[in-house]
């Protein structure tokens, strides 16, 4: 295991609460991992194969259950129960899990909660009640009687670690950015010039954006640009947009715009040299 990751672990109290060390190693140990390009990049046929013959586990990169499994294994060493589960029918199956908390099971989804816990945005599976999953699942959470943890409690939590999410910022960029004229606005520019708009927007993901958090796997930085995306873009502009991971590690961006019976494009590739940047390539 890496040193920082075993740093982390060791700043757990043995006076906090259950839900206090499963919150705060969820979220904090996050930023270590990354999906598994080899893996995720398959067909669903090559998956099910490598599914069957099993994972190795490095401590980087992951498929839910050896992210599941890092967790049960860890929860265990603080004489916390978990179980791991399949949750939907998909073959293979995303599987969850499943904790033991102060006051009863709930359930957690590390690998769909990976890119908001890197990139400082409020999980989103934590402690939730998913009712669009597998009737095997919803037999299995009725088993364990899963409860809904509370929002109020969870800020709580966080308020105690002095975790701080991006969330509110981004409703409010939201609201600038997704509707036109605001947009036009904000950037002081002619309400005709919609690719100069276009391309303050990717200005501003580049000056602004990109580097927050710790968002460092290739398919997690995709993730990040489609959430940027659809935060900021508005309706037109996201029909011509797509992120492309090329040659399993490059990003490129690729944004359009309809005017006047033609559709403007340009392209970005995403490069590393130290910060992460766009650079136009086209």
């Amino acid at each position: 295991m890496p040193k920082e990751m075993m740093e982390i672990i060791c700043n757990v109290d043995s006076s906090w609460t259950k839900d206090q060390i499963i919150r705060y190693l969820y979220i904090k140990l996050a930023p270590f991992f990354r999906r598994d390009i080899e893996y995720f990049l398959k067909s669903p046929k090559e998956q099910i194969e490598i599914f069957k013959n099993g994972f190795s586990f490095n401590y980087k990169d992951i498929v839910c259950v050896t992210l599941c499994q890092f967790y049960a294994d860890l929860f265990k060493e603080f004489n916390i129960d978990s179980v791991i589960v399949p949750v939907t029918k998909a073959n293979p199956p995303l599987h969850a899990l499943l904790v033991n908390g102060n006051s009863g099971w709930y359930y957690l989804d590390p690998l769909s909660d990976l890119f908001y816990n890197q990139y400082g945005l409020r999980p989103a599976y934590f402690g939730v009640l998913v009712s669009s999953y597998s009737e095997n699942f919803l037999k299995i959470a009725n088993q364990y009687s899963l409860k809904q943890l509370d929002k109020k409690y969870l800020e709580e939590l966080d308020h105690n670690f002095g975790f701080e999410y991006l969330n509110t910022y981004f409703t409010q960029l939201h609201g600038i950015f997704s509707v036109r004229n605001n947009a036009f606005q904000f950037f002081g520019l002619d309400k005709k010039d919609k690719m100069g708009l276009l391309e303050r927007k990717v200005e501003f993901f580049d000056d602004k954006l990109i580097n927050l958090g710790n968002v460092n796997g290739i398919l997690e930085r995709c993730r990040l640009y489609l959430y940027l995306i659809g935060k900021l873009f508005d309706k037109s502009e996201k029909k011509y947009t797509e992120v492309c991971c090329e040659d399993k590690q490059n990003i490129v961006l690729k944004v359009g715009v309809a005017h006047e019976g033609d559709i403007l494009t340009r392209e970005y590739q995403e490069i590393n040299d130290g910060e992460y940047h766009l650079k136009r390539i086209k």
